[in-house]
């Protein structure tokens, strides 16, 4: 059984002439979404239509009729009796729309996102719609794993809850966290976002914090001129403090906006320096 009068729009295979026996053309045409029948009676044939009709709701419709939404409030709860593949799945088609703040707005309102989306603090819609505004502006291509970072906290902790919940992949888990653990140093530092987190996270930080891209576009992020052999050759014998000393000069490059290997030999003598008159400090 179909679930929308939109859907359930035939042709015939040889003369293409439309069957519609539910008044699917019309609510096309006037920008309707509309239950075949009763709405109670499909959401409760497959609880995963409160979704689908939010989807279809931001998608093709103006506004949505207030007798649908509040038995799609009602239902709610129904969803949690939903497997986590079948969420995701039609969460992922919500969020990969042009307007998805809409439908998660809508969501919102009749209390189905905190059903499927505990972690999402309260104005999470408008955090996407902020994050689709700038993903318009900027000109960058949209990402669902950035958007649904936007209907979270910005806690890396919680965003990892929200991955292994989800089932997510171990790729976009670690997106996710990153874009979730984004810190006002990336709008002052986006190149050491780039380099540390790498190019398309580096991304999700900033548009989600509402800053500007525009500085990576043409940037290669650089590969760090110093190996741990250079270090030991410096007199520096092998062991723990030659990893120590790696992160200490990479660190201090990294905060000179990547200088080249002159500077980079300059930083690590006076790391080492450092490091010894420490040692001598704590020895004495």
């Amino acid at each position: 059984r179909r679930d929308f009068t939109i859907n359930a729009l035939y042709a015939h295979p040889e003369t293409l002439e439309i069957d519609d026996f539910f008044g699917g053309i019309d609510d096309l045409e006037a920008r309707r979404v509309r239950f075949i029948g009763n709405a109670q009676e499909r959401i409760l044939e497959d609880h995963i239509r409160i979704l689908r009709y939010f989807r279809f709701q931001s998608r093709f419709a103006g506004g949505a009729e207030e007798c649908t939404l509040e038995v799609c409030s009602n239902l709610a709860n129904l969803l949690a009796n939903i497997s986590v593949e079948r969420i995701v799945k039609d969460l992922t088609k919500i969020l990969e729309l042009d307007n998805a703040d809409s439908a998660i707005k809508m969501m919102e309102d009749t209390g189905v996102l905190p059903i499927i989306l505990p972690e999402a603090p309260e104005g999470a819609s408008e955090r996407l719609r902020d994050l689709i505004a700038q993903e318009a502006f900027q000109n960058a291509q949209p990402n669902v794993t950035r958007r649904l970072a936007a209907l979270v906290a910005p806690d890396g902790a919680i965003a990892k809850n929200v991955s292994e919940r989800l089932k997510l992949s171990k790729n976009q888990g670690k997106r996710l966290a990153l874009a979730a653990e984004r810190s006002p140093d990336d709008q002052s530092y986006p190149f050491a976002a780039a380099y540390r987190y790498g190019y398309e996270s580096a991304c999700d930080r900033l548009l989600l914090s509402g800053s500007s891209i525009a500085p990576l576009d043409e940037w290669t992020i650089p590969k760090f001129p110093l190996t741990g052999g250079e270090i030991i050759a410096l007199g520096i014998p092998a062991g723990p403090q030659i990893s120590q000393l790696m992160k200490a000069i990479e660190n201090r490059w990294i905060s000179e906006n990547f200088p080249g290997r002159d500077r980079v030999f300059k930083i690590a003598a006076l790391e080492i320096q450092a490091s010894l008159f420490a040692g001598q400090e704590v020895s004495a």
